[in-house]
């Protein structure tokens, strides 16, 4: 894993924490609050595969 993998994977799991931090402030109920967490943790994975896959990089 090079350095802007894991900066990338950090900046992402970043991302979902501020994400969920102020959707938890919208006192949604937990089965929906775990359904769009899933729907979202897809979308990023899915996100980074494709990068992945296609060789994306960031320029350096």
């Amino acid at each position: 894993m090079t350095e802007g993998m894991i900066l990338s994977l950090v900046l992402m799991l970043g991302t979902l924490v501020l994400f969920g931090s102020s959707y938890l402030g919208l006192r949604q109920d937990w089965a929906k609050t775990a359904k769009l967490a899933a729907i979202w943790l897809g979308i990023i994975a899915g996100l980074f595969l494709f990068a992945e896959v296609f060789n994306l990089r960031l320029p350096n």
